[in-house]
């Protein structure tokens, strides 16, 4: 969390959200929830990301602008959903930090 959102009073200051998601649906919802104060946490595919990356012009810094727009305030972790370590490792940091996790991903 960025420290004038600590100091800020938002609604939401203080909850940790787990982002698991991609282009428009997942990133919105957690860009509303980081708006209002919340420490919200990407997960991406360490083999390219998120799909929005892609989608320009215009991009900014190697990003596309939709990109930097929808994930804007966000941590961001990279997670093989192949290999169990990793998957182990999210779960964990889910359990320990996360007061609500986001997701549209399909099953599998």
């Amino acid at each position: 969390m960025t420290s004038d959102r600590a100091a800020s009073g938002a609604p939401l200051e203080g909850i940790t959200v787990v982002e698991l998601g991609h282009s428009v649906a997942a990133p919105y919802a957690g860009l509303v929830l980081a708006d209002l104060g919340a420490r919200v946490i990407k997960v991406e595919n360490p083999s390219g990301g998120d799909y929005a990356r892609g989608w320009g012009p215009p991009f900014w810094k190697e990003t596309s602008s939709s990109f930097a727009a929808l994930n804007r305030g966000k941590e961001g972790v990279a997670v093989d959903f192949a290999d169990a370590g990793e998957v182990a490792a999210l779960k964990a940091l889910i359990v320990a930090e996360a007061d609500a996790v986001v997701q549209n991903l399909r099953p599998g």
